[in-house]
C-alpha cells in the first residue's frame, strides 16, 4: 500500500543530525564550530552542508559516546513542511514543545521548529453515501499512471452517484442508438445535470450484429476527446456476462476489469458491478479480486446487481470476513410494474444494510413513457421485450400515469420515474434514451402530491402482490 506520511522512501535513518537547543547544554564555541558546520553561520539550523556534514556526524558521535549512550538509530528525520507529525517534550522543560513533522529520508532534527507555512483549506469531509453509510474512498492511480487516458483527479465524488435526476443507461450504445451519436447523448445528459452513467462489457451483445463492448467503447471515444471532465461524471460498468468472458473467478474479473479500462479509455472504474450472481464461482475469490483491483486504484468501488437476496446476503458476510470493501450500490429491476420482490424481500434487506438501491429498467422498458398504447404496438428490436406489459393491468397502469401527467404538465416517463424515485432507499433511477431530445422529458421532476403517488400504489398493486 505505499509508506506512511512521513516515512522514508529506504525505510533507513540518515544519521549526521545536530541538536538544537532543547537537547544538552554546550559551551559557546562547541555552539559557533556546529553553526559554522551547518553551513549557516550564526543560526545553528539547518542540515549540514556537503563539506561539514561528516565532521558534524563524527561530533556527534563522540559527544554521544562521552555521555554514555549510544547515536540513535532507525527514527524518522524531522521536519515541519513536510506533514503532521508529534512535536518533542524538552527535556526537564514544560509541557510545550517545538512542532515538528516527519521529512522522508531526511536526518534527525531538534531545536526550534519553522513556521507552518502550509496552505490552509477546508477540512476534507469523507465522502458519504445516500442512507448515510460511509465508505472509504480509494485514490485512483491518476492521470500520470497512463498517458493518453481521462484519468481525472483519482478521487471520486460519491455525490456524483445520486446527484442527477436518473442515471444515464447506456445499454443503446450501438444498438438502437448508434455508436458515433452516443457523444451527444451524453452531452446532453451532462447539460442536464446528469452525472452517473451506467454502462457494462456486455452492452450490447444481444443486439444482431454486436458482439458487446460497443457501449464501452463508444464512452470511451467521448472521454478521450473531453478528458477534462473526467471528473464530472460517476462512471460505473459491470464484468461477468460478456460472451466468452462470463462468470465471476477470479482471474475473468481481473482480465475484464483491464478490459473495460482499455474500452473506456479511463485509468478508474468508479463503481465497479458484479453483473449477475455466479454461483459456480469462489465467492470469496471474486471478492479479494474486487478488492484488489481496487487496492490497485483499478476500480473506486464495488456494487452488485440483479442478487438474490440470499446471495447478497453471503457477499455482505464473505466481504466482511475478509476485511474487503463493501458494495455502495444494488442495481436491480425495480418499476410500476415490477414491485413484489423488490418491495417484499430486496428493499428491507438493503435499507437494513445502508446500501442504496439504484432501479434499472426504470421505465419498463420503455411501456411507460407513454409512446405505446393499445393501438399503438412496438415494432422492431423491442417489441418481444415490451409485449408483456400490454394486458389489462398494465392499460390501467399506463392510463393513471399519463392522467398525473396531464395534472401536472409532465411526461409520463417524468412522473413513473418520480413514483420510484420515492421508495425508501431508491436513487437515481437508471433509463436510455435513444436521441438527445428524450432527455429533456426524463430529467424533470415533477412533485407529486401523496395523493399522486397513492394513486399510482393502488392501481399497481396487482404487481406489489407477492
Amino acid at each position: 500500500m505505499g509508506r506512511a506520511p512521513g516515512q522514508p522512501e529506504d525505510g533507513r535513518h540518515r544519521p549526521g543530525a545536530v541538536a538544537g537547543r532543547h537537547g544538552p547544554h554546550r559551551q559557546p564555541a562547541e555552539q559557533g564550530r556546529l553553526r559554522h558546520r551547518a553551513g549557516r553561520p550564526g543560526r545553528g539550523q539547518g542540515l549540514p552542508g556537503p563539506v561539514a556534514g561528516h565532521h558534524a556526524q563524527e561530533d556527534l558521535h563522540r559527544r554521544r559516546a562521552a555521555r554514555g549512550g549510544p547515536l540513535r538509530r532507525g527514527r524518522p528525520a524531522l521536519h515541519p513542511a513536510a506533514g503532521r507529525g508529534k512535536g518533542h517534550r524538552p527535556r526537564g522543560g514544560s509541557a510545550a514543545a517545538p512542532r515538528q513533522v516527519a521529512l522522508p529520508g531526511g536526518p534527525l532534527r531538534r531545536g526550534r521548529a519553522l513556521p507552518d507555512r502550509r496552505p490552509r483549506g477546508p477540512a476534507r469531509r469523507r465522502p458519504r453515501c445516500d442512507g448515510g453509510q460511509v465508505h472509504r474512498a480509494v485514490p485512483g492511480r491518476g492521470p500520470a499512471a497512463d498517458r493518453g487516458r481521462a484519468g481525472g483527479s483519482g478521487r471520486v465524488n460519491r455525490d456524483l452517484i445520486s446527484r442527477g435526476p436518473v442515471t444515464l443507461g447506456s445499454n443503446v450504445f450501438g444498438w438502437t442508438l448508434p455508436g458515433d451519436a452516443a457523444p451527444d447523448v451524453i452531452e446532453a445528459f451532462l447539460a442536464a445535470g446528469g452525472t452517473h452513467i451506467d454502462t457494462a462489457d456486455t452492452y450490447p451483445s444481444w443486439a444482431p450484429g454486436c458482439v458487446g463492448g460497443e457501449s464501452e467503447t463508444a464512452i470511451g471515444i467521448w472521454l478521450a476527446k473531453n478528458p477534462d471532465r473526467r471528473d464530472e461524471v460517476c462512471l460505473a460498468t459491470k464484468v461477468g456476462c460478456m460472451p466468452g468472458r462470463e462468470g465471476l473467478s477470479a482471474d475473468n474479473i481481473r482480465g475484464c476489469v483491464d478490459d473495460s479500462l482499455a474500452r473506456l479509455q479511463v485509468d478508474r472504474i468508479d463503481v465497479l458491478y458484479f453483473h449477475m450472481d455466479d454461483p459456480k464461482a469462489d465467492m470469496t475469490a471474486s471478492v479479494r479480486a474486487a478488492a484488489d483491483a481496487i487496492t490497485a486504484g483499478k476500480v473506486a468501488h464495488l456494487a452488485v446487481s440483479n442478487y438474490p437476496v440470499q446471495r447478497l446476503e453471503q457477499l455482505l458476510d464473505v466481504c466482511d470476513r475478509q476485511g474487503a470493501p463493501r458494495p455502495v450500490l444494488y442495481q436491480g429491476q425495480y418499476h410500476l410494474l415490477n414491485r413484489a420482490y423488490p418491495e417484499q424481500a430486496l428493499a428491507p434487506r438493503l435499507r437494513a444494510e445502508g446500501i442504496p438501491f439504484l432501479p434499472h429498467s426504470s421505465l419498463a422498458n420503455g411501456f411507460l413513457t407513454g409512446k405505446y398504447s393499445r393501438t399503438v404496438q412496438p415494432a422492431g428490436a423491442r417489441a418481444g421485450i415490451v409485449a408483456r406489459y400490454f394486458t389489462d393491468e398494465g392499460w390501467a397502469v399506463l392510463d393513471e400515469v399519463h392522467a398525473i401527467a396531464a395534472e401536472h404538465d409532465a411526461s409520463p416517463a417524468a412522473v413513473a420515474l418520480a413514483w420510484t424515485r420515492s421508495r425508501p432507499g431508491v436513487v437515481s433511477p437508471a433509463v436510455s434514451v435513444s436521441a438527445p431530445e428524450q432527455l429533456a422529458g426524463l430529467m424533470t421532476r415533477p412533485e407529486l402530491s401523496d395523493e399522486d403517488l397513492a394513486r399510482l400504489d393502488r392501481v399497481s398493486q396487482p404487481y406489489a402482490a407477492g
